[in-house]
Order: C-alpha cells, then sequence, then structure tokens
C-alpha cells in the first residue's frame, strides 16, 4: 500500500484550489464571458489532470491501461485552450469553426495512439511492440505535448504583440498588464517542464525527481491564476466604447496633423506599417497616438488604415482602364499584403465584397 506524501498533499491542495478558482470565476459577473470561460476551461483541465495522478496510486487501476492513460490528453488540450482564452482576452476576431476543429487532432490522435495501442500492450493483449518501443512512445507523446504547448504559448504571444503593433489591441487596462507576465509565466514553465523531460531520459533518476518538480509547477501556477483573478477584478472588463470620451481642442489639432500627414505622405501604401512607425512620423508616443485616433475617428489604427486603403483602391479601380481593372494588383498598390485581407478589409467597410459593390455602382 504506498504512503501519502508532501507531493500528494500538494497535488490535492493544487487540484482543490484550481476547482475554487473555476467555481468563483464561472458564477462571478464579468463582461468579458468567452474569456472568462476559456479560464475556467484552462484551470478545471489543470485540477483534473492533478486529481488524475493521484488516481494512479491506485493499484487495481494499472489493470486498466486505458484508463491511466486518458487523463494526458489534457496536455494536447492545454495549448489550444490557452490560445483561445488570449484571443478572447485581446479581443481579436474568432476563426471559422471550419479551421478550428483540426487544434483537436493531437489530443484525437493521442487518445488513438497511447490508449488503443499503447494500453492494449500495458495488459497484456498485445504483443507486436517490445518494451524498448512502448518506452520511446511514451516519449514521443510527452514531447509531443511539449512542443504543443511551446507552440501555443508562442503564437499567443505573437498575436497579442502584432494586435499591439498594429493598434488592434482591444482588451481593458488590467488585461494589458496582465498578459506579460501571462506569457513569461507559462514559457517558464514550459522551460521547466522540457528541462524534467530531458533529465528523466537521460539521468538516471530512480525517484523522479525532476518530475515531481515540475508537477510543484504546475501546483504553483494554478495558484498563481487564482490569486491574480481574485486580487484583479478588473481583469474580465471590457474596454470602454471608443467614442465615450471627447478630444481637447489640443487633442483635436493632434488628429488633424496626424490625418493631414496620413492623406499627403500616405504611408498606409506600405503594407508593413505598424502604429510604431506612425508614432516615430508624427513624434508621439505609441499609446497617446492610438487614443486620440480611437477617440476622435471612433476606429482603430488597424481599421482606419484599411479604411484608407479601401478608399484608395476604389479610387484606382474607377480611374483604370478596362483592361488594367486587376483587383488584386490594385489591392497591393493600395497597401495590402494578401487576397483575404483585402477581402476581409473592403467587406468590413463597404458591407459588400468587391464584385458586388461596383455592380451597384453601375447599376445606380
Amino acid at each position: 500500500m504506498p504512503t501519502f506524501s508532501l507531493f500528494d498533499a500538494l497535488l490535492i491542495l493544487g487540484g482543490t484550489q484550481g476547482l475554487f478558482l473555476a467555481i468563483l470565476l464561472q458564477q462571478r459577473k464579468v463582461a468579458n464571458r468567452p474569456a472568462a470561460n476559456y479560464l475556467v476551461a484552462l484551470v478545471l483541465l489543470v485540477s483534473f489532470l492533478l486529481f488524475a495522478r493521484l488516481s494512479y496510486r491506485s493499484a487495481w487501476l494499472y489493470s486498466y491501461a486505458e484508463v491511466i492513460l486518458l487523463p494526458d490528453v489534457i496536455l494536447f488540450v492545454l495549448g489550444p485552450c490557452l490560445w483561445l482564452f488570449t484571443r478572447h482576452l485581446l479581443h481579436l476576431p474568432m476563426l471559422p469553426k471550419s479551421q478550428l476543429w483540426w487544434h483537436a487532432i493531437p489530443a484525437f490522435v493521442h487518445v488513438v495512439v497511447a490508449n488503443t495501442v499503447l494500453g492494449q500492450h500495458l495488459n497484456g493483449h498485445w504483443h507486436f511492440m517490445d518494451g524498448q518501443a512502448v518506452y520511446l512512445s511514451f516519449l514521443l507523446i510527452e514531447g509531443g505535448a511539449i512542443v504543443s504547448l511551446i507552440a501555443y504559448l508562442l503564437v499567443s504571444f505573437r498575436s497579442a504583440k502584432h494586435a499591439f503593433l498594429t493598434g488592434q489591441l482591444q482588451a481593458s487596462e488590467a488585461a494589458r498588464r496582465f498578459l506579460p507576465t501571462f506569457f513569461q509565466v507559462g514559457l517558464v514553465l514550459a522551460a521547466c517542464w522540457t528541462f524534467s523531460f530531458g533529465y528523466r531520459i537521460f539521468v538516471h533518476d530512480p525517484i523522479y525527481l525532476m518530475y515531481r518538480v515540475f508537477w510543484f509547477l504546475i501546483v504553483g501556477y494554478t495558484f498563481w491564476l487564482a490569486y491574480t483573478v481574485l486580487l484583479q477584478d478588473e481583469l474580465f472588463t471590457l474596454p470602454s466604447p471608443v467614442n465615450d470620451k471627447t478630444l481637447s481642442p489640443e487633442e483635436e489639432a493632434t488628429l488633424n496633423h496626424i490625418m493631414e500627414y496620413l492623406e499627403e505622405e500616405k504611408p498606409y501604401l506600405e503594407p508593413q506599417l505598424k502604429l510604431a512607425d506612425l508614432a516615430q512620423a508624427t513624434d508621439l508616443p505609441r499609446h497617446e497616438l492610438s487614443r486620440i485616433i480611437n477617440t476622435g475617428t471612433g476606429q482603430s489604427f488597424f481599421d482606419l488604415i484599411n479604411t484608407l486603403r479601401i478608399g484608395t483602391f476604389i479610387q484606382a479601380y474607377e480611374a483604370a482602364a478596362e483592361h488594367e481593372r486587376s483587383i488584386l494588383q490594385l489591392a497591393y498598390q493600395s497597401g495590402f499584403n494578401s487576397k483575404s485581407a483585402f477581402n476581409r478589409a473592403f467587406r468590413k467597410v463597404t458591407g459588400s465584397s468587391p464584385s458586388e459593390y461596383f455592380r451597384e455602382v453601375v447599376t445606380s
């Protein structure tokens, strides 16, 4: 009969704290409900994983290898859940469902491979893999989970960075302050997991010291998430509407200067134009420039630039001869770097596709 250890106590404490946080957050009335829901799911997954590790101590479960291996599928769900949480926290447009399903493929493959193939071998029902092959399969599964987590952390960080640089960042101030630490802690956790994984491969570790250290960090991460939400009630508030304030006369003059610069110099024809580039050209801090544009125009920097690009495209299309009306070529000349980005921006600005728009112009 295995003895109860400090490691077991930490697993119970961490799992219980996660459940407490999930219940508290689910019951709390927050403006950004989608982001809160993904955080609830994320914490519940971590909590379930902590409790699942405790179940491994039950001797009778080892006769059902499929049950033992099933909870590890959570390792392939953590990354996508974190990515969706970040996008909702940033109020970024979500991808259509047809483009989201493939994020579940690693978890599906894990269930098929680990719970079917490896489970049957561990139960002694199948014998076409020897012990070394089973061990290597487990290493591949854990290594794949590490790669998945790091990849989603980096993609989430890139989305946040791009939203900030282009002026698309539509998160509350508390969320803006929270995100850098969130990514840093997540990457530290992934790095420790990677080190633990390498340590178990290259160093003989009969007591799995580094493996236990990793679970200490999981518990710490759960506590950190819990207290962050408890101490920052405004984390899931929505950003204030862009038109709920007015500009001062000095700020109105600054906005006029910005618009004159955009109209005369046309920097938006450069596809890689960023908020930082316009801030440098107008000698304004980025946050001040973004606030003035949002409040004065009712648009984010990104939307304003795309509106100007679409206006330039429409003028160029109407002025071009019939044989020169290549929509894609004119879109590139107007500052867009892809057909999909152009089509999205055109529909957002005009409410219709280019063909529909010009057909209505001709018939009107």
